[in-house]
């Protein structure tokens, strides 16, 4: 993964191994990577030696916009808290962009209901880690479910 994310998206669930994507640029060519550990790296007792397969699928300029557009809205969005929940049951789910100054912003969203806009943010995120990973879903359907989203988000 490129040293400051553009895109990123990194799952830590309770009970089975992590999994993210990323959404790269490398000459002019646009990528959706998806990054899958060969173990659950939060509980191995040897981190050293937890692999990580990277798999990454092309995408065109317009799908890459898309995505940056959706991520850029959620850095603005992005708020901190003092006081934060933590369990220990259910998925957390990080959100990490670098804005317009090149500084890294992180979201983090606790298992959020299904219909949620933040569910629907979830839904989204997993396709394109599906798409990176070699998975059939829809690319018109995730940017329909972008779009949705983006007006949710603006209004």
């Amino acid at each position: 993964m490129s040293e400051i994310p553009f895109a990123r998206f990194i799952v830590i669930p309770s009970f089975s191994k992590e999994y993210a994507f990323s959404i790269e640029k490398k000459n002019e060519e646009y990528f959706v990577v998806s990054i899958t550990p060969s173990e659950s790296y939060w509980r191995a007792k040897n981190k050293k030696n937890v692999k990580f397969e990277s798999k990454k699928l092309k995408i065109d300029k317009k799908f890459y916009s898309k995505i940056s557009h959706l991520f850029q809205l959620l850095a603005k969005q992005t708020k901190s808290y003092d006081n934060e929940i933590y369990s220990t049951d259910g998925e957390t789910y990080y959100f990490i962009t670098a804005d317009n100054n090149g500084k890294t912003k992180t979201g983090k969203i606790w298992t959020p209901t299904n219909n949620s806009l933040m569910g629907n943010l979830i839904k989204i995120s997993n396709n394109l880690f599906s798409i990176g990973n070699g998975n059939y879903i829809s690319v018109s359907e995730i940017n329909s479910e972008i779009d949705k989203l983006v007006i949710e988000l603006e209004k």
